[in-house]
């Protein structure tokens, strides 16, 4: 007997299929033949629940972005010292890299779309804006209970969305070479190290 799924079943579907492909071959590269045949389902059914493949690559990015983002509010209401709140913005990248490894690789892949997409570029400015205030609170939190110095805490926030950025890139550039990857908790212990001197 066949299951039928609900549309936001089948949208996940075509997204989970979608992360792999495109982590694979690339946006580029990638067509919505391949995406038909990832996902197992028609090419009808495809576009009924997405116009385009671009549509597709902005979906699958929009829910990494959310899912990081309501992570990190959610973080933000505890009470755990700003100096654990900083440790686990690292944490809860290197938890879903492992978990999703193909959403770092389209996340990396994401950029070089963006760069030379207005449409792209001014949607992750804004979910940038976000993250970075996010960041901003912590560091704002610190300087408050004196665990952090003083410091222009924007432009160290996007120094930190710098950083995990470069970690994502690195990581992709130097995927076989264990010893060059980037280590989240390393680096978090690194940049406490300058802000708390």
């Amino acid at each position: 007997m066949t299951q039928h799924k609900t549309k936001e079943e089948r949208r996940t579907q075509i997204l989970d299929a979608a992360a792999l492909c495109f982590a694979e071959k690339g946006y580029h590269a990638a067509s919505m033949d391949d995406l038909v045949g990832a996902s197992s389902l028609s090419k009808g059914a495809l576009y009924w629940h997405f116009k385009s493949k671009r549509e597709i690559f902005r979906s699958l990015l929009e829910r990494w972005f959310t899912e990081y983002t309501l992570a990190l509010e959610s973080l933000m209401e505890t009470e755990v010292p700003p100096r654990e709140k900083l440790l686990s913005v690292f944490r809860l990248i290197e938890i879903s890299g492992a978990a999703n490894p193909e959403m770092l690789r389209s996340q990396v892949e994401f950029f070089s779309v963006a760069i030379r997409d207005e449409e792209f570029l001014a949607w992750m400015r804004e979910r940038y804006t976000q993250i970075h205030n996010l960041f901003e609170n912590i560091l704002r939190e610190g300087i408050r209970a004196e665990q952090f110095q003083s410091m222009n805490t924007t432009a160290v926030a996007r120094q930190m969305a710098a950083m995990i950025d470069g970690g994502f890139i690195q990581n992709e550039l130097l995927h076989e070479d264990i010893q060059n990857r980037a280590n989240w908790e390393t680096m978090a212990e690194s940049f406490l190290d300058l802000l708390e001197h």
